[in-house]
């Protein structure tokens, strides 16, 4: 029953309508990653206090110049105007959905309507950090951070849920095989998103634990990417169309470590190391862009677990019952 009901919700046919969302959801998701790197831009710095006023309108950067304030005014301010950017999207997105798809698939819309809520408690978080900074100091920080991710990840899978290949067919496989791909991306989520949280921790509080559990979990991640790989590269050729996605997932976990042994080694130089500006923004651009990749590598990791988790419902879908085998022999 379970199984059926998720096969219906993936065999939507495509429309001109449901071509038309998706773009706009790939476009929300594109426009995210600016606003989770200017996001870490602001925590590298140190620049979310620069402007103790919120909400702002999004246009003050034409109003106000930004040169009198200094760089960190201009990083704070962009991300103010990617949030609202992201927003306005997010909305349109949701009604969008709710206008086309509330009669074939509703569940996409409350999705839809889910994404739009978590981009505006985003919002709200970014601002509470602001407003109340001297009350909580850096813990709403930590949590705007955590649940940016999140809500990407949301995203993400808006646009995989509106787009043709969420509603194709699937070639069928034992359920022993699509039930091993889908515990084993189920894992690496876990593993990833705890890798998340505990290395926000650090970056934001610098709790020495976090960083060794930070690293710790690293190792469980690969060795959770690899068993994916090995499991769908030595695959039947149903799992062929997963096969550029996890592909990418193993690339984007190369990026991740080099990244992050990087911003390790940068934030363990001597400071005679150093040399001069040069040097502090070559090194705070790695540690954002650490950020960014592992927020890329969650969303990625959910792909594949949903996409798991489709081929599973159409490996059980076309397995016969025994009443119909028992029917077929007499």
């Amino acid at each position: 029953m379970e199984n059926s009901a998720f096969m219906s919700s993936c065999a939507a046919p495509s429309t001109p309508s449901g071509r038309w969302l998706h773009r706009c959801a790939v476009l929300t998701v594109v426009a995210t990653l600016p606003l989770l790197f200017l996001g870490a831009e602001v925590t590298t710095h140190q620049v979310g206090m620069v402007d103790p006023d919120w909400p702002t309108v999004p246009w003050l950067l034409l109003v106000r110049s930004w040169v009198e304030h200094g760089i960190g005014y201009l990083i704070e301010h962009s991300h103010r105007l990617a949030a609202w950017t992201v927003g306005f999207l997010a909305i349109g997105l949701s009604a969008g959905l709710w206008l086309t798809e509330r009669e074939r698939r509703r569940w996409l819309c409350w999705l839809g309507t889910a994404a739009m809520l978590g981009v505006g408690v985003q919002g709200l978080l970014g601002g509470l950090r602001v407003r109340l900074d001297k009350l909580f100091g850096l813990s709403f920080a930590a949590f705007h951070g955590i649940f940016g991710q999140c809500v990407f990840a949301l995203l993400v899978t808006l646009a995989l849920c509106t787009s043709r290949r969420w509603s194709a067919p699937v070639e069928p496989a034992p359920p022993e095989e699509t039930a091993a791909l889908r515990h084993t991306g189920l894992l690496v989520v876990i593993l990833v998103f705890l890798q998340l949280v505990l290395g926000a921790i650090y970056r934001h509080w610098g709790f020495t634990m976090a960083l060794r559990g930070h690293l710790l979990v690293a190792f469980a991640v690969v060795a959770g990417v690899v068993w994916l790989v090995k499991t769908v590269e030595g695959g039947r050729p149903a799992e062929a169309g997963m096969r550029s996605v996890v592909r990418l997932l193993a690339v984007l976990i190369s990026c991740q470590l080099l990244l992050g042994v990087e911003a390790f080694l940068a934030k363990q130089a001597a400071p005679g190391l150093a040399d001069g500006q040069h040097w502090l923004w070559r090194r705070d651009l790695v540690r954002s862009a650490h950020v960014l990749v592992g927020s890329l590598v969650l969303a990625t990791a959910v792909v594949i677990s949903l996409e798991a988790r489709r081929r599973t419902a159409w490996a059980a879908s076309a397995t016969p019952t025994a009443e119909g085998r028992l029917e077929g022999a007499a």
